[in-house]
């Protein structure tokens, strides 16, 4: 039977009725889009965190057409695969998504979302692929 190495690393992470980082569950004003920001800033401390960089432009868009889906969608590419954020405004749930070929520490990544979006309630999953 042929055997597999393990090819990368996937965290999930569920928050739930989240009280701060408030400017990501609002639509963005026409001269600023402070939620974005916000995001980029989470994002831009995960990598320090787990030492791996960005590479391009993030793609981050505020859209839905339902207060029950309404939200940013946040992507980054990293050197190692890429982190994506989805927020629901009417809920305020933030779910997260981390894929990498390179391992790092969920418990760091975890307890930072926590610390930096106060769920009521968080839990996740982790996967090797």
């Amino acid at each position: 039977m042929d055997e597999r190495k393990t090819f990368g690393y996937s965290l999930h992470l569920n928050l739930y009725n989240c009280l701060g980082s408030r400017e990501i569950f609002h639509k963005p004003g026409y001269d600023k889009d402070n939620g974005a920001l916000v995001l980029k800033i989470f994002i831009d401390y995960i990598l320090g965190l787990i030492d791996m960089k960005a590479v391009y432009d993030p793609i981050v868009k505020y859209y839905g057409d339902h207060a029950f889906n309404r939200g940013y969608s946040y992507v980054q590419l990293i050197n190692t695969s890429n982190i994506t954020i989805h927020t629901v405004s009417g809920s305020r749930d933030v779910y997260i998504d981390l894929f990498s070929c390179k391992q790092f520490d969920v418990d760091k990544v975890r307890s930072y979302a926590k610390f930096y979006f106060l769920p009521e309630e968080l839990n996740y999953d982790f996967l090797e692929r």
